[in-house]
Parts: C-alpha cells; sequence; structure tokens
C-alpha cells in the first residue's frame, strides 16, 4: 500500500495518479459501518480496474474545529489504522492534515482539489459524510460538485441489535467497560 500525506494545498498531479476508486471518512476505530465503505470501494476499484484508495485525515477534526485543548480519545491510532486499511487490501491511503486552512475548504474546493484533482473516478462514504466548511457538503450535494467527473456510492445506516453502529458508541462503551459489546 503507498501511504501519501497531504498538506493543504497540496502539489500532486491528477495527470500523474491512476485513477482511483476512494472511501472517504475519518475511520477511527474502522468498525462494521467503515469496513463497509472500505470494502465497497475495494470492490467497485477491482471490477473497473481502477486503484482503490482511503482518505482519511489527521488530527481529529475536533481538534481543530473545536477546544484547542481537545483532548481526542482515539480508538485507532494512526500506525494501526494504516495497518488495518492495508489488510483490507486498499492501494493507496491519502493522510491529510487537518489544519484551519483544510477545514476553511468550501465544499467545491474539497472537492476540486481532494476528490477532481486526485484523479478519482469513483466515491464511496457512508451517508452522514460530510465535507467542506463547517460540513457543509453532504452526500446528497456531492453529484452537483462533482460536475460530472467522478460518480459515488452512498452506504446507509450500519446497525447492529437496533443502534448505529458509529465511533463515537465505540468510545462510550470502551469508557464505560462494555467490552463484550464490542
Amino acid at each position: 500500500m503507498k501511504l501519501i500525506h497531504l498538506t493543504h494545498p497540496h502539489e500532486q498531479n491528477k495527470l500523474e495518479l491512476p485513477p482511483t476508486v476512494m472511501a472517504l471518512g475519518f475511520f477511527d476505530g474502522i468498525h462494521l459501518g467503515h469496513q463497509c465503505v472500505i470494502r465497497t470501494a475495494k470492490k467497485i476499484a477491482d471490477d473497473r480496474g481502477y486503484k482503490s484508495a482511503v482518505m482519511t485525515f489527521h488530527p481529529h477534526p475536533s481538534v481543530v474545529l473545536g477546544k484547542k485543548d481537545a483532548h481526542v480519545e482515539y480508538i485507532t491510532p494512526m500506525r494501526d489504522k494504516e495497518k488495518i486499511v492495508e489488510s483490507l487490501g486498499i492501494d493507496i491511503l491519502y493522510v491529510i492534515k487537518f489544519d484551519e486552512s483544510f477545514a476553511g475548504l468550501l465544499p467545491q474546493q474539497f472537492v476540486d482539489d481532494y476528490i477532481i484533482g486526485l484523479n478519482v473516478k469513483h466515491v464511496v462514504a457512508g451517508f452522514d459524510y460530510s465535507y467542506g466548511r463547517l460540513g457543509k457538503g453532504k452526500m446528497e450535494t456531492l453529484p452537483f460538485h462533482a460536475r460530472g467527473e467522478f460518480t459515488q456510492t452512498v452506504i446507509e445506516k450500519v446497525e447492529f441489535q437496533e443502534e448505529k453502529v458509529s465511533s463515537t458508541a465505540l468510545r462510550k462503551l470502551i469508557r464505560n467497560g462494555e467490552m463484550e459489546q464490542i
């Protein structure tokens, strides 16, 4: 797996990058919902003869968007996340430095620079994925921002025992010592 760290503004050249199917998300914990997103991206990439990619961010957006002294309890440290993503057969892992400059991107700028600009031909993300300044871009607006350059697959909510599987729920279970639920 190729690991690419990017800081905004990045200098990747679309013409030098292979066409990819990209899974978008923070992916902390790489739980069942995340695995569904990543595996779907991998399958579509394989079916279309493209490279598979995952885009994640570091640090957690709440560190930049929230209190500066915010302490984020990561379920999966970055090194472990890299290993898990690689074990899922992904070709490229993009780790984007989430800083104030990146957080300030308008939704169209994010799409132009980090999806179209990275030669992405298809995007896979969860139903609640958001992008761009203040999370204004949603999966419903992505086709508009794509301007015909790529297609998308939206992964619907993944539930376990009638509860949404989420990193927030996992952190709560870990904090409460409810490891058998994980």
